[in-house]
């Protein structure tokens, strides 16, 4: 059992991803700024962005979520998919 652990993943432009140790996450290319979440929770972290107007992408099986410079939490279970902001924007679709 994983719950406990958290792994940190960087992206190239210094968005932090936090990973809760039973989520299911595949992280797209560094081009692609795209990430999907099966289950469990996501932590992104944008920092201060040189280019407030860069975007990820976020996928679960009930949303999408697009994040602007955005700091966030999102978790996904069986049943539905929460999105709890903390800085910047996101659209939820």
């Amino acid at each position: 059992d994983g719950a406990g652990v958290t792994n940190v993943l960087w992206h190239p432009d210094g968005t932090r991803l936090e990973v809760g140790g039973d989520a299911v996450v595949r992280v797209g290319s560094a081009v692609e700024r795209a990430v999907r979440l099966t289950r469990g929770v996501l932590v992104v972290a944008a920092g201060a962005p040189a280019d407030a107007d860069r975007r990820l992408r976020i996928e679960t099986p009930h949303a999408a979520v697009q994040a602007h410079a955005a700091d966030l939490v999102a978790s996904a279970s069986a049943t539905e998919t929460r999105v709890d902001l903390d800085h910047g924007s996101c659209e939820l679709t």
